[in-house]
């Protein structure tokens, strides 16, 4: 004899429906309330507690953050990445931090190039200055 037993949850963990059929096709309706709950988390209940964006899954929520922002311990909050604290966020001269981004800049007389990181000498200064800087390279 084959026996099914389906259980359904209903309004948030208060009452339960358990359905048992039988192998010659019986149907056993049973009501009973619950004396213990485990809700999951759930984005639609206060974002799931994260900082930016929720993501519903099997096992509760999952948080993640946008670019220029790291997950931290606590699996829920966003923190600002220093770009500039690594190699200088690969700028030439000046790195400057901002939330969610950085931005380079050059050195009075240098013009920062189409990359956005790299400086180039020769900008900026006088006719006279570049002259002496022109004579200067080809000597």
């Amino acid at each position: 004899m084959i026996a099914w037993l389906l259980i359904f949850c209903c309004d948030t963990c208060t009452q339960a429906v358990a359905v048992y059929i039988s192998g010659s096709g019986k149907q056993i309706t049973l009501y009973f309330r619950l004396t213990a709950c485990f809700l999951a988390e759930t984005c639609a209940v206060n974002n799931g507690g994260c900082d930016s964006t929720c993501h519903d899954s099997v096992t509760g929520v999952r948080c993640s953050c946008p670019v220029g922002f790291t997950l931290q311990p606590d699996r829920k909050t966003c923190k600002d990445i220093d770009e500039c604290r690594l190699n200088n966020g690969g700028c030439d001269h000046v790195c400057r931090n901002t939330v969610g981004s950085f931005g380079c800049s050059c050195k009075k007389g240098y013009k920062l190039l189409t990359n956005e990181r790299t400086c180039q000498a020769g900008f900026g200064r006088t006719k006279v200055q570049r002259s002496r800087l022109l004579q200067d390279m080809m000597n």
